[in-house]
Parts: structure tokens; C-alpha cells; sequence
């Protein structure tokens, strides 16, 4: 696993401008902050620096959540399970992205850009431990990663660095500003992109978002939820009798306001 860390971290893909570090890494919560680290998780920025900075964002909650199913996550559950609905957009290699995953499927979505050097890379190679630990149930799993910095990260680039962790990952780059804030606002993700002194400095929370193929929120993993926790999470609800779908799903606007 170590080794993983530093391998995505030695992955530089991208130049130009480099990023200010924003903040310090965050200590784990206790048992006895559990349900304030989960409210504020959904809010946290996770800010990475060319630098080095350290690697940021929320660390996953100290116990499991229950989905509405019943099954224990590793994840934030949002209650009732929020249903994202938006049009497809066109990915990296020219074919249509559906916010949902495909038939009998899970799909793993992230925002994120290329030149962050601990966050990004390091949650990539978490997903990628996460994935082997599936065997063969990890074809039924999609990778995507939406670039929040769309003006530096190409499709080229965008390809190489998703094909450096997980094969076949589909890349996401929407140059009109206000269709990406509005994809991020609807999962309930976070970012901002400023040049400051010539300095470009890019902040962005940090979640792994699981929807299954109706296009529901199942569950998302903040930053630093371990591999294994995901890999768990990943077969409870790829198993038959996992009951992936909620009794009262909600638009995804909706459980943004319970926050």
C-alpha cells in the first residue's frame, strides 16, 4: 500500500503553473466526533499544492454507516438516497457519459485535476487496490474522473493518467463553466481555480462518488477511506441480495439541503 502512495505521487503528468499549498492535513475523528466529522465531510475542501503540500481533505468516519437498505458502509450515506438526474456529456474519447452506471454495474466518479500531487493520486491508488481486491467482480465497476481544471488538463494527459491506475477509465473535461458547476453542485462537490501572483491555486473536496445503474447516490468515500473499507463497501453492494436501491430516493438537490 505504501508503495502505491509513492508511486501516485512520483506520477507528474502536467506542466506548467504550479499550485499553492492551502491546508494541513486533518487528524482522524475520534469515536466520539463521528457524526460531526460526517456533517462536516460533505462541506471540506481538500486543497493540493505543486509544492508537495500535504495531502487533504476528510478522513473517512471512524464506524460504517447504514444505508436505507440496511447494509453497514464504510462511506457517508445521504438519507433518503438522492437520484442524480442530468444529460449526458461527451467524455475524452468522443463517447456519451451518463451520470449512472451501466446495466447491473457501479460507477466510481471523483473530481479532480492532473497536476494535484497527494490528493488525487493518492485516492487514484487507493481505487486501484480497492478494485484488485474485487477479482473478477471489478469489471462490473466504472471509473470516471471529472477534471476541475479543464483549461491545463487535456484529453491526452486526462487518458495517460487515468490509464496509469485504472485501465479503461473514463476521462471527463467540460469546458463550459457553468455545466461543470452545475455537475458538481448536483453530487454536492466543491472547487474554485484562482491565479494569484501567477500562482494558480485549485482547491476541491474529495469524495469518491458510488452510483448504481438508475442513477442513485448509493454512498461516498471521503479522502483517506481505506482500500479495504471500499472493496467491502463495493462488494455488499454488488452482491445479489445487496439491495442497492433506496425505498425513498430523492433528487440529488434535494439531500443537498440536509447537508
Amino acid at each position: 500500500m505504501l508503495g502505491e502512495r509513492r508511486a501516485a505521487r512520483e506520477l507528474d503528468l502536467t506542466a506548467g503553473p504550479s499550485t499553492r499549498r492551502a491546508v494541513r492535513r486533518p487528524r482522524r475523528a475520534g469515536a466520539a466526533g463521528v457524526l460531526v466529522a460526517a456533517l462536516a465531510a460533505l462541506a471540506a475542501l481538500a486543497a493540493c499544492g505543486g509544492d508537495g503540500a500535504a495531502a487533504t481533505g476528510t478522513p473517512a468516519p471512524d464506524a460504517p454507516a447504514e444505508d436505507p437498505s440496511g447494509l453497514r458502509l464504510s462511506g457517508l450515506v445521504r438519507s433518503p438516497t438522492p437520484q442524480i438526474r442530468l444529460d449526458p456529456v461527451t467524455d475524452i474519447d468522443g463517447a456519451p457519459f451518463s451520470f449512472q452506471a451501466e446495466p447491473g454495474a457501479l460507477q466510481l466518479l471523483y473530481f479532480g485535476y492532473l497536476s494535484c500531487p497527494d490528493v488525487c493520486p493518492t485516492t487514484f491508488a487507493d481505487l486501484r487496490v480497492a478494485l484488485a481486491g474485487l477479482d473478477d467482480e471489478a469489471a462490473a465497476v466504472d471509473v470516471a474522473m471529472i477534471t476541475v481544471d479543464p483549461e491545463r488538463d487535456n484529453a491526452e494527459n486526462l487518458r495517460s493518467y487515468l490509464d496509469h491506475f485504472v485501465e479503461g477509465g473514463r476521462g471527463i473535461r467540460i469546458d463550459d463553466p457553468t455545466l461543470l458547476r452545475s455537475v458538481a453542485d448536483t453530487f454536492g462537490a466543491t472547487y474554485a481555480v484562482e491565479t494569484v501572483d501567477g500562482v494558480v491555486e485549485v482547491s476541491h473536496s474529495a469524495f469518491v462518488y458510488v452510483l448504481d445503474d438508475a442513477g442513485r447516490l448509493l454512498v461516498q468515500w471521503p479522502f483517506g477511506t481505506p482500500a479495504e473499507d471500499m472493496t467491502r463497501d463495493l462488494q455488499a453492494l454488488s452482491a445479489p441480495d445487496g439491495a442497492r436501491a433506496a425505498e425513498t430516493p430523492a433528487a440529488a438537490g434535494d439531500a443537498q439541503e440536509t447537508q
